[in-house]
This record gives C-alpha cells, sequence and structure tokens, in this order.
C-alpha cells in the first residue's frame, strides 16, 4: 500500500529535486505518494500548515522555524534538507536611494530614534526573522525597527516600490530575476544555521507513521 504524504514548500529552485523525484518515479518506487502542495506565502503559512495537520510535513527556511519554535509554536525539527547556509537578498524598490545595506544602519537608526522600516512575508517568517538578523549585524537595536507585511513575494515587491517600507529580504535566486527592472539588490545575508529543514507539526506528532 502507497504511503501517502502531503508535503509543503515555498515554490523556488530549491525544491526542483523534489518535483523530479515525483517526475521520474522515485517516491512511487520507495511506496511513497507525495503531494507537494505550493505555499508561496512563506515559513509562516508553512508552519501553520503543519500545525494545524493540513499538511504532514513542511520544506522550511531553517530561520523561521526557529522564530516559530522560540514562540512556542507546535511543530519539531525532523530532518535536514539543505545543509549549507541559505543566501538572503536585501532588495529595494527600482527608485529607492540606497545602493547598499550599510546607507540602511544610520547613526540615527543605531542609537537615536530612526527607523529601518522591513518588508515581511508574515509576521515570524524567515524574511522576519532575518530582518532582525540582520539589524543585529549592522548594529541596529530591535526597537528602531519596524516590520509590515506584505503577504509574499510579489507584494514585497510592490511594497518596496510603492515606499511602504525601506527593504525586504528574499532568497537570493528567487529574487535576482526582478534585479533589472523590478528591484534593485543592494547585499546579501547568509544565515549562520542549514538552509532548509523537515518540519513536522500534528499529524506525525500524533502518530502518523509517514516517512518510514
Amino acid at each position: 500500500e502507497m504511503k501517502k504524504i502531503k508535503l509543503a514548500g515555498v515554490p523556488e529552485q530549491a525544491f526542483i529535486p523534489i518535483k523530479l523525484a515525483q517526475e521520474v518515479g522515485i517516491f512511487s518506487n520507495l511506496g511513497i505518494e507525495v503531494d507537494f502542495v505550493e505555499t508561496p506565502e512563506g515559513t509562516g503559512k508553512l508552519l501553520s500548515l503543519v500545525e494545524s495537520g493540513e499538511v504532514d510535513l513542511a520544506l522550511t527556511v531553517t530561520d523561521g522555524f526557529i522564530a516559530g519554535k522560540a514562540k512556542g509554536r507546535d511543530v519539531n525539527l525532523c530532518g535536514t534538507y539543505i545543509s549549507s547556509p541559505l543566501v538572503w537578498a536585501c532588495s529595494v524598490g527600482a527608485n529607492s536611494k540606497l545602493d547598499n545595506m550599510g546607507q540602511m544602519a544610520s547613526e540615527e537608526a543605531k542609537t537615536g530614534d530612526a527607523k529601518i522600516r522591513w518588508g515581511v512575508s508574515r509576521l515570524g517568517s524567515g524574511s522576519h526573522t532575518m530582518g532582525v538578523y540582520a539589524s543585529t549585524n549592522m548594529d541596529v537595536p530591535s526597537q528602531n525597527l519596524d516590520f509590515v507585511v506584505a503577504d509574499n513575494f510579489k507584494g514585497l515587491r510592490d511594497g518596496a516600490n510603492a515606499d511602504k517600507f525601506d527593504a525586504f529580504l528574499w532568497e537570493h535566486f528567487t529574487s535576482k530575476p526582478y534585479w533589472s527592472e523590478d528591484i534593485k539588490h543592494v547585499g546579501d545575508v547568509k544565515t549562520p544555521w542549514p538552509a532548509f529543514s523537515f518540519v513536522e507539526g500534528k499529524n506525525l506528532a500524533e502518530g502518523t507513521n509517514l516517512t518510514h
């Protein structure tokens, strides 16, 4: 009998091996039927899906999982998908005056009341966590950060061009095709942890044996 797994992930190039394994029959040869649930909203949504039991597993950016777990979300790490760091690109609106990330960290942002406005897909997502991490690396305290929810990658691009926020962070190679006209690239931030992890939630916690 085929074991069925609902696996959720953001539709990015990192998950091409999942698609290829489906197409060439690797999963079926192992007795597994994988339903890949595309989730463009990002890690915050992925955690909600596994937490509620709508999917069995999620492939998430590890930073978003860390943030969710730290806030008490009922999800668990159950494996590593990509062990190398994930590179997050910092992008701004096409007409932004910013040319590099260092320009965001003014003395007022470091020691005064000036704010850095980050666009994020969802609070608690990887784009949110990495905004905090990038700001810490620039010596900007958390009280001088504002986070604007823009739902997905398109919302982030549109929001940056509408000046709803100063910049946003999204996976480097997913962002790259849009740098020529839509948005501008001003820097990169590497995670200090593995890029992508497998996360389990309600279904596996209740003993449904889907991973073997």
